[in-house]
């Protein structure tokens, strides 16, 4: 069971016994526990009621109700002690201890502790996977657990055939996040809403300001990084087939933005400053590949 974990955990190790999940069980977190916490928990109470049926209460608390039937999120020493439990130190590399969490399932409880958000979430999606895996009855664990690499993630190329919906990118960030991956970028040559020079990307699915504005809150809530992706100089096709745009193509192909022309910068930045508000990430990938 344990091998079927995606990513497959740095250190598992078996605990004799099982914790039975049932209708009484509660998901405690911290008083002091804030959003991010909170809507970790709902993705585990979510997971619970498709797997088991059951929908297992989430409680704010000073101090566990029960050391019996409970699963406990604790994110930080602080949390720790309240708690009364040992804060674990992972072995993770430096680059990536923030991303990193213990958990540990006994036939009592389960008891996740990270020392940061992001790895209380990455601590979630394994017990999401190990209950879709095991359903009620989740065998007897100790799981520490960091990524090998700080950034990994998708270049998605929304620039070719159909542009994907919004709908079908936020599913997406959903599954890239529940597999632990932290990056996404959208490869786009001019299928976005440039304000500035609307024919761009007019009539092909374009995503628009409000599109990537939302994506990138459901992004940041799943610890998703949305990079903006946009392509400069090269695959500039179809900026370069309207009329008013031809005369800084490199060559007859239409193909290339010539960096001979003072007007091809300023193209760039006006397009580069109606695209990046959209983002918070603070990188940008130019995509300058030809």
């Amino acid at each position: 069971m344990a091998t079927l974990l995606l990513p497959q955990p740095k250190e598992i190790s078996k605990i004799d016994g099982a914790f039975t999940l049932t209708l009484d069980t509660l998901i405690v977190i911290p008083a002091q526990a804030d959003d991010t916490t909170f809507f970790s928990a709902v993705q585990l109470q979510n997971e619970t009621v498709e797997a088991t049926l059951y929908s297992p209460a989430i409680v704010k608390a000073f101090s566990p109700p029960s050391e019996e039937n409970v699963i406990l999120l604790v994110c930080g020493a602080e949390q720790a002690v309240a708690f009364g439990i040992d804060p674990v130190t992972v072995a993770a590399p430096d680059a990536v201890v923030e991303q990193s969490y213990a958990l540990t399932i006994t036939p009592s409880n389960a008891v996740l502790y990270a020392e940061t958000a992001i790895g209380l979430y990455y601590g979630v999606q394994t017990l999401r996977q190990l209950i879709r895996l095991c359903g009620d009855t989740l065998p007897g664990l100790s799981v520490q657990d960091w990524p090998t690499l700080p950034f990994r993630g998708l270049m998605l190329d929304i620039s070719r055939r159909k542009v994907p919906t919004l709908e079908t990118l936020l599913k997406l960030t959903e599954e890239l996040s529940h597999y632990k991956l932290n990056v996404l970028q959208l490869y786009t040559e001019h299928t976005f809403q440039f304000p500035r020079h609307p024919k761009i990307g007019a009539g092909c699915g374009s995503l628009s300001s409000e599109d990537i504005l939302e994506l990138d809150a459901v992004c940041r809530a799943h610890h998703v990084q949305l990079i903006p992706n946009l392509q400069s100089f090269g695959h500039a096709r179809n900026t370069l087939k309207i009329p008013e745009d031809q005369h800084l193509t490199e060559t007859d192909g239409l193909f290339t933005l010539s960096p001979a022309y003072e007007e091809t910068y300023t193209l760039l930045d006006e397009l580069f400053s109606d695209m990046l508000p959209s983002f918070t990430s603070q990188i940008l990938n130019i995509n300058c590949d030809e």
